[in-house]
């Protein structure tokens, strides 16, 4: 009998030495990726996220998970000095305006994913080729877009209550001009310290049916239109739509149909909370349902085309670091948080029963601790489809953004991304040039017509020649190849 223990007892010890050699053996994948600003998580918080889901992901891709929170504020400069001192991670959420995905392929800090689809077949089959298209630079997969609602739906908010009292009749609006009658009646009828709105009006190129194709930060500088066959490149600032769109603004302010004072956003959401303003004009790229808006239901207006274009479809996407060890785990992840709810939500939500429960019919998603984890961030996490819904209203978005993905009309310029490293120096110093325009956004200009000449006239000294002359030239090499 004490042999028989004995034996048992060493076989026993074995077998917990093999099990432990073999959770060893399971590859760690590191993930850098933002959070909101107002996301909230803790070291041991972000340690049980992942003590929930290492099991479930050791037993579909074999491997574990370190994930790595970084602020939004953080992320660029962070991200940075991952990649110039070749910090080892796995995965990153990058995109073109934030950890910028172009330079990050230029500099060769991301991986070619091509080889390892073989190892990942369902991936393919899985995410739209339109995505793939957009992930590809220079005939190579290095990214894989968030799905999530990619037509930019630019137009303008109304208060609800403004809708219903003026019997404004948003479904014939087709374009900002019509604007003027129904701020003055609305302005008039509300009487004094009341505006339509305050600060900047979005003057975006999508407004007009232009693709942005050569971008300055968050600024577009050449676009092409649309459905344009010829693919003309044209400076978006010297355009007829730009110019008409600013002279507005500066009519509204002319007119009193503004707040006369200079106003950040911060400044015109107070102005929101307290009443005094009515139209939310900077930016509407909502999704197209009823909205609360600073405790405000707000109805959208699109005014923008339908479309497709590369800059809405990289707004965050995820890479594979070009030093990864393990390749084939971190995309088999990155196919997870495109098709796997249950992965997908232990990230964006946090450990069910600690962060979230579902609620009594189990249609609901009820938020529980969110001082221990909380990004509160749904475009980043693969598939912002697959986030279970914690109000009614996420439902019909998600409907209504399926809807619109699946009728846009793709932009002739659709895949292309502008390489900026042959005319970085003219890029940057029209960089310094765009954000004087945006005293035309906010109508504070009194001479619109000679201020934008000016402006118009120094990008030409700046480089913008050259600028034009690169891009024709790498739009020829992208069409000759993806043809």
């Amino acid at each position: 009998m004490m042999k028989k223990t004995k034996w048992m007892l060493a076989m026993a010890a074995a077998m917990l030495a093999s099990t432990a050699a073999l959770a060893q053996d399971v590859p760690t994948l590191r993930i850098m990726t933002l959070f909101n600003p107002d996301a909230t998580w803790t070291n041991d918080g972000v340690d049980a996220v992942e003590a929930a889901l290492n099991p479930v992901l050791e037993e579909k891709i074999g491997a574990h998970i370190d994930l790595i929170p970084i602020p939004w504020g953080d992320y660029n400069q962070r991200m940075s000095l991952v990649m110039s001192s070749r910090e080892p991670f796995d995965i990153a959420m990058t995109s073109s305006w934030i950890n910028n995905f172009y330079r990050n392929v230029s500099q060769q800090n991301l991986l070619a994913l091509d080889e390892y689809l073989d190892d990942v077949p369902q991936l393919q089959a899985d995410i739209p080729p339109e995505l793939l298209k957009v992930g590809t630079v220079n005939g190579k997969l290095y990214g894989i877009p968030v799905q999530q609602m990619f037509p930019k739906t630019f137009g303008f908010n109304t208060r609800a209550d403004l809708v219903e009292k003026y019997n404004i009749d948003l479904a014939s609006i087709t374009s900002y001009e019509q604007l003027t009658p129904i701020f003055e009646e609305v302005v008039a009828g509300e009487g004094e310290g009341f505006y339509a709105f305050g600060g900047k009006v979005a003057a975006a190129a999508e407004l007009f049916g232009y693709d942005p194709v050569a971008t300055s930060g968050t600024y577009t500088l050449l676009a092409v239109k649309m459905d344009d066959p010829e693919r003309n490149i044209v400076n978006f600032y010297a355009t007829p739509e730009y110019r008409a769109q600013v002279k507005l603004r500066r009519q509204w302010h002319e007119m009193g149909l503004t707040d006369p004072n200079p106003m950040n956003r911060d400044q015109f959401l107070s102005a929101v909370t307290a009443g005094t303003v009515g139209f939310n004009m900077d930016s509407a790229q909502d999704r197209p349902t009823h909205r609360i808006f600073q405790g405000l239901p707000f109805q959208p207006k699109r005014i923008a085309p339908i479309a497709l274009t590369t800059a809405a479809m990289n707004a965050s996407m995820w890479s594979v670091s070009a030093d990864s060890e393990h390749p084939v785990e971190a995309l088999r992840l990155i196919h997870l948080l495109n098709t796997d709810a249950e992965v997908v939500n232990g990230l964006a939500l946090g450990v069910e029963g600690v962060n979230w429960q579902w609620n009594a019919d189990k249609t609901l998603v009820e938020l529980l601790d969110k001082a221990s984890y909380w990004p509160n961030i749904k475009w980043v996490w693969g598939n912002s489809f697959l986030i279970y819904p914690q109000k009614a209203s996420d439902i019909a978005d998600n409907e209504e953004s399926l809807r619109m993905n699946a009728e846009a009309t793709p932009s002739v310029m659709l895949g292309f991304a502008f390489d900026i490293t042959p005319v970085e120096n003219e890029m940057a110093a029209l960089g310094s040039i765009i954000p004087n325009l945006e005293a035309l956004d906010n109508g504070r200009v009194e001479d619109v017509d000679s201020f934008l000449d000016q402006q118009l006239a120094e990008m030409e000294v700046a480089g913008l020649p050259r600028v034009i002359e690169e891009l024709q030239r790498q739009i020829d090499a992208w069409l000759a190849t993806s043809n």
